[in-house]
């Protein structure tokens, strides 16, 4: 297996995960910053680019030891990748924000976006899209426009409108988002999307690699990991450091415990199904579906549905934060029958 056969899909699933863990949700205000300073500024975003790559390179190497393929090991995953990316890149759980803080932390903060958004959609989602984007379950490569690409292409304009006017969003950007920022938002997703999977289907790895991280690249990962860990927790306060890492600690014995107690122990996990990679990257079809994106997110924007789509973020974020918080304890209530079973 060559480096690029190995390394160019972990880039791929690095890439989906950033783009759905901040461009999904419209985080652009740190992008904003960075390009008052000019648009050469904005070649320092492959710094997060390749710091998303590195941690899901973590998280691709844990699915492949424990073998995960199933929901709620891939949810627990998510999990724990939320908590270190609002935790530990972030300081969103240490921070001001949502609601009143227990013991140095806020909770609302971190049950959303860390043990919600990322733990639901991110990583379970771009493993998934890693598979049917591989295996070509998703037609990539033919050029013809389908009615099933059409749908999901305005499925996603819908999302993405529906983000745009999100209130934190909204908060920082009081009379929108200047269109100049939303265009070179859309276009580095889409651009970057495109180019990954490009690379990565170009390689055509016909095997998943027997390891993720090996002795001296796992040793590596997890020192830069637990550098910047540390680093956090020195700024944060004792009481609240502490804390958090119980409830690291809380998810990542869940993961474990899931893990050992399943019935049944799947032979590849979700990540490895994603081989032997046979699809095509056909960029008539790419471009195609991304007209149909930006046509349907400029008509949203045109229609003026601000109001309805700002509700309509209220109630799924309510129903995050419920999945939320119910989530572990149909956890536990399951490993308790798999025990007791066993």
């Amino acid at each position: 297996m060559t480096a690029g056969q190995r390394w160019l899909p972990l880039l791929l699933f690095g890439t989906l995960g950033m783009l759905l863990s901040e461009f999904a949700i419209w985080n652009i205000a740190p992008v904003a910053r960075l390009l008052d300073h000019g648009p050469l500024a904005a070649s320092l975003l492959v710094v997060p680019w390749l710091g998303y790559a590195l941690v899901f390179v973590v998280i691709a190497d844990l699915a492949v030891r424990f073998k995960v393929r199933d929901a709620v090991g891939l949810v627990l995953l998510g999990s724990l990748y939320g908590l270190f990316n609002e935790g530990v890149m972030a300081d969103k759980v240490f921070g001001p924000g949502l609601g009143p803080a227990v013991l140095g932390l806020r909770p609302l903060n971190m049950t959303f976006t860390g043990l919600s958004w990322h733990a639901f959609i991110d990583v379970p989602l771009g493993m998934l899209l890693v598979k049917l984007i591989l295996t070509d379950r998703l037609g990539l490569g033919d050029p013809r426009l389908t009615r099933r690409g059409c749908a999901a292409a305005l499925g996603f304009a819908c999302w993405m409108y529906s983000w745009n006017n999100f209130a934190a969003v909204q908060d920082r950007f009081p009379a929108g988002i200047p269109a100049r920022l939303q265009a070179f938002w859309l276009g580095c997703a889409l651009a970057l999307g495109g180019l990954s999977i490009h690379a990565a289907l170009a390689c055509a790895p016909m095997s998943a690699p027997a390891e993720i991280l090996d002795g001296r690249k796992k040793a590596w990962v997890w020192g830069l990991m637990a550098a910047a860990a540390a680093l956090r927790f020195r700024l944060a306060e004792p009481t609240a450091a502490l804390f958090f890492t119980m409830v690291v600690l809380a998810y990542w014995g869940l993961f474990v415990l899931h893990c050992r107690l399943r019935p049944t122990v799947p032979e590849r996990s979700l990540y490895e199904e994603s081989f032997p990679a046979h699809g095509r990257l056909s960029w008539a079809k790419y471009l195609k579906l991304a007209a149909v994106f930006l046509s349907g997110f400029a008509a949203l924007s045109a229609l003026g549905l601000r109001k309805t789509f700002m509700a309509l973020d209220a109630v799924m974020i309510l129903a995050m934060v419920a999945a939320a918080v119910a989530f572990p304890a149909l956890v536990v209530k399951r490993l308790v029958q798999a025990a007791l079973a066993g």
